[in-house]
């Protein structure tokens, strides 16, 4: 299909480019908030008294707070089909096809976040299930804070169809 390789060709240019960096501060308010509104009842990240007497020795965010910051930094989603200001061609759906976290420390209030996402590889495949060719993007975002340590990798392949 022709719409599958003009699609290639434009995501090509994104490979090893970074892209979608956002740096944000932790508010201990929103840290606080999100897992009570997915009602994650775990008093780690809700309770600061709790957290005091625990071996982090005070609040660490949640895994839902590094989707939230993962998904505020690509949360424009015109800029998800855009490749340098030119749309993809035929604006192709996309589909999570499988992600990966890894978590290498803790995420604590005031700390400053700086996320960014880099294109590692991407391809042209036929898919059977649609009987059509799609484009497969394989990223992988990195969290680091305001020391530069790496906090959260997220890797995921997405299908453009």
């Amino acid at each position: 299909m022709a719409q599958a390789d003009e699609v290639l060709e434009v995501m090509k240019e994104l490979v090893g480019k970074e892209e979608h960096v956002v740096t944000c501060q932790v508010d201990k308010g929103m840290m606080i908030k999100l897992p009570w509104a997915v009602d994650d009842p775990n008093p780690l990240w809700r309770d600061e008294k709790y957290a005091r007497q625990t071996r982090w020795g005070g609040l660490i965010a949640s895994p839902y707070f590094a989707e939230f910051l993962r998904f505020r930094g690509i949360s424009n989603y015109d800029k998800v089909f855009t490749s340098f200001g030119r749309p993809l061609p035929g604006s192709p759906a996309n589909v999570v096809g499988g992600e990966e976290v890894e978590y290498f420390r803790p995420i604590r209030p005031g700390d400053v976040i700086t996320c960014s996402r880099r294109t590692t590889e991407v391809k042209k495949r036929r898919s059977k299930s649609l009987s059509k060719e799609v484009v497969i993007q394989t990223y992988e975002q990195t969290f680091t804070n305001q020391f530069g340590e790496l906090v959260i990798t997220h890797k995921s392949t997405n299908v453009k169809t």
